[in-house]
């Protein structure tokens, strides 16, 4: 992170840990920096200090949790609240993990509330994949590491400064981490390079505008190992999703309606193969 543009970085030394209340953290010099205590907490900790230290001018803090990853540890206050609803131990561990997120990002809130910066400030919640397990997922098709819904759409949200019309609305129109740079290069009033993959969305998040904005594009997943191949893979639009589970294995559906993936209309509804094809 230090070469990437980042003054201050203090975070994972490798993809994911094994302990979230013993293990070694990294600083922005590459020096190695122990901790003991809720992982969590103390990411939030370290961002907390960084806005404060930053009150008096922009910044830009990127806050990347572990949690809800493995292994499944929380404090016994999250897992107290947690152990009543009659969820396998697995599943408590993670719905208390969340609340623990939950928790910390609500103080991170409170504080820029309370130094009079969050109405000037953008806040983005974002999310890598779909639950590595079976759990709660409104009802969408698959898990992590699968090109169906409940492996790609994860929760995702923004909120703009003051009172910006587009708080509060829910969009169902398809996007992705890549739209995130040109919409908010837009936002704060910089040109938009050509050249950006991505899409703007504020178009779309703008209520005078949504009803207009033209949306044509897809958006591609696919599964991979050591060496690309085109399956299993996706692609999804506004309406439509198609599946390549294998060589052969094509199966489509009208993601607008049937978000759960229920009924393959691949082989009885030529119309939207015409659409794909479109």
């Amino acid at each position: 992170p230090g070469g990437q543009g980042f003054d201050q970085f203090l975070g994972f030394t490798l993809g994911h840990f094994n302990d979230y209340f013993e293990g070694e953290l990294v600083n922005e010099r590459d020096e190695i920096v122990p901790f003991a205590g809720d992982l969590t907490k103390i990411l939030t900790d370290t961002a907390s200090h960084f806005m404060r230290e930053k009150r008096e001018e922009p910044f830009f803090c990127m806050l990347t949790y572990q949690a809800p990853h493995t292994p499944v540890q929380v404090s016994d206050k999250h897992w107290s609240r947690l152990s009543q609803r009659g969820l396998t131990p697995y599943n408590t561990g993670i719905y208390a993990m969340i609340e623990s997120i939950d928790e910390q990002i609500g103080r991170l809130l409170e504080e820029l509330k309370q130094a009079g910066k969050l109405d000037n400030t953008i806040v983005i919640f974002a999310t890598d994949n779909g639950p590595n397990g079976d759990r709660y997922r409104v009802g969408l098709k698959g898990t992590k590491g699968h090109v169906d819904e409940g492996g790609v759409r994860v929760p995702f949200g923004i909120k703009f400064p003051g009172s910006h019309p587009a708080n509060g609305r829910k969009i169902s129109t398809p996007a992705a981490h890549i739209d995130l740079v040109p919409t908010i290069l837009d936002l704060v009033d910089l040109p938009v390079p050509e050249e950006l993959d991505g899409q703007n969305l504020m178009p779309l998040l703008d209520a005078e505008h949504s009803d207009t904005f033209n949306y044509r594009r897809y958006i591609y997943a696919f599964k991979q190992g050591y060496n690309f191949k085109p399956y299993p893979g996706s692609m999804r639009n506004d309406h439509l999703l198609y599946v390549l589970r294998g060589p052969d294995q094509h199966e489509l559906y009208q993601l607008d309606k049937d978000p759960g993936q229920r009924t393959d209309i691949m082989q009885t509804e030529e119309k939207w193969l015409a659409g794909m094809r479109d």
